[in-house]
């Protein structure tokens, strides 16, 4: 991030116009900062009338002083024009990485207040200071590049996008300005208490760095691996939008294009696609996996060669090929087929239902965190998105096995006969209008056609008229390729 002047324009002229947006305000220093200076910008850059801007300020429910410090900055920003929301955390327990606990529950009411409000973006005032003490801490931890990148200047969280425009800024700036306009800030005690992570690092930094070099330094350090990350994410989104394939559900990757490439690319192709089922994993995890895979493909003899009915039954016992829990997902490796499947893991986290009443049409629904369902047109009585259960699993495994034998193969083919096992069935979601399913909207129309005709008893179908248009996306997984419908 190019460091400029503490000027107004400059730092938040990126935004869009007629857009109001959240900002986080502590009453600390470097918020109370990021609050004037964003009503200077308000002043040459009005919004319409009627439109807000929301300053956000959270009480953790740790401290009784909290509650005037949540008076203090919505008093504050009331006197600005801001509109303001106080938030109080419940059942935040003192302990084991409180800081962190606290920022995640922060962070997660602030983007659901945003979100109710039908804002999608919330400004922090996170300093050069903070990035320094962030690459410090993850340096301890021997984290990667992308870890030793640091804070970015905008980032996806949860619902909403994270802007830090003062990153470039130290924090004796942020207090110069405040005592150049005579404003005043509180001071949070837990910011002295060393027994915090980043509180000792902080007071460390103050005794060896009092001129920041050190911090200004570790600040470029990270802007620059920042920029390597980028291209190294260049580079996997082609290798994955070239090579990966998401059928019924199941991503596909051949290992003819996986093996080839650097140690690097293959972490990062394990770690999107796993993050594409909705959880992010650690480095250490992910080069765990990696070490077993690449050892299973050396030498597959050591292990045993794949069986026939590995693939009907979804198992994997000793010996037969190579099958891998991680963060929600299953890495399989097919020695049949030669290609690394990730299925989601279904056994361990139940699926969610969802219920859509036939007047919330047009909506749509994210099911299991993964998975956008644009639906649209009438349906008689209520849809619920689901996922099979153990009686339909077996039903539809029963059509499989047919389809691949030639038997009441559907017309259209059913492509993905061959790639579908128990755990690629488990993890399909079913569009179903009372006890009849209307829509598998992740696999072939083929496919589709065969699963509703073995579910679906006529005599409960009668009466049960639905005439939907169906949309499946994985916002997750952006870059995959989607077998056509």
């Amino acid at each position: 991030m190019e460091k400029t002047l503490l000027n107004p324009l400059s730092l938040f002229g990126h935004l869009p116009d007629a857009a109001p947006v959240g900002l986080a305000v502590s009453g600390g220093s470097d918020s109370m900062a990021l609050l004037h200076l964003f009503a200077l910008y308000r002043e040459s850059c009005p919004l319409p009338d009627g439109m807000r801007d929301v300053v956000l300020t959270v009480d953790h429910g740790l401290r009784p002083e909290a509650a005037d410090e949540v008076a203090f900055v919505t008093g504050r920003a009331s006197e600005l024009g801001f509109e303001t929301v106080a938030l109080k955390l419940q059942n935040l327990q003192d302990g084991h990485g409180l800081q962190a606990r606290a920022r995640e529950a922060r962070y997660e009411a602030m983007s659901k207040a945003l979100t109710a409000r039908g804002l999608s973006r919330l400004i922090t005032a996170h300093t050069l200071d903070d990035q320094a003490e962030t690459l410090l801490m993850r340096l301890k931890r021997g984290s990667g590049v992308d870890g030793l990148a640091g804070m970015a200047v905008e980032r996806l969280l949860f619902s909403i996008l994270l802007c830090r425009p003062l990153l470039a800024f130290s924090r004796d700036e942020l207090r110069q300005f405040l005592c150049s306009i005579d404003v005043r800030w509180v001071e949070d005690p837990s910011n002295k208490n060393e027994i915090y992570e980043r509180v000792s690092l902080r007071a460390a930094l103050q005794q060896i760095d009092p001129e920041r070099e050190l911090r200004r330094g570790l600040s470029l350090s990270a802007q620059r691996l920042a920029r390597s990350k980028a291209a190294l994410d260049v580079w996997v989104e082609s290798v994955l939008s070239q090579n990966a394939q998401i059928c019924a559900g199941v991503v596909h990757f051949p290992l003819a294009a996986f093996s080839p490439l650097p140690p690097e690319i293959q972490l990062r192709v394990l770690g999107r696609v796993i993050a594409g089922f909705g959880r992010a994993v650690s480095l250490s995890k992910l080069e765990a996996l990696l070490d077993e895979l690449l050892l299973r493909l050396e030498k597959p003899l050591a292990f045993g060669a794949g069986s026939e009915d590995d693939h009907e039954t979804g198992a994997n016992k000793r010996g037969r090929g190579f099958t891998h829990a991680l963060a929600g997902v299953l890495v399989d490796w097919q020695p049949k087929l030669d290609t690394l499947c990730f299925y989601r893991e279904w056994q361990r986290a139940p699926f969610e239902e969802i219920t859509i009443q036939p007047d919330e049409l047009p909506c749509c629904p994210l099911w299991d965190g993964r998975l956008a369902l644009n639906l649209s047109g009438e349906a008689l009585q209520p849809l619920t998105l689901r996922a099979f259960n153990d009686d339909e699993r077996r039903d539809v495994m029963a059509v499989i096995k047919n389809a691949e034998t030639g038997e009441d193969l559907p017309e259209g083919g059913m492509p993905e006969a061959s790639l579908v096992n128990e755990a690629a069935v488990a993890g399909l979601v079913g569009v179903w209008c009372g006890q009849r399913v209307v829509a598998v909207p992740q696999v072939s129309r083929g496919f589709e056609n065969l699963v509703m005709n073995a579910l679906n008893n006529t005599e409960e179908s009668a009466g049960l008229e639905c005439h939907l248009s169906i949309d499946c996306t994985a916002p997750l997984m952006g870059w995959m390729r989607s077998q056509p419908r």
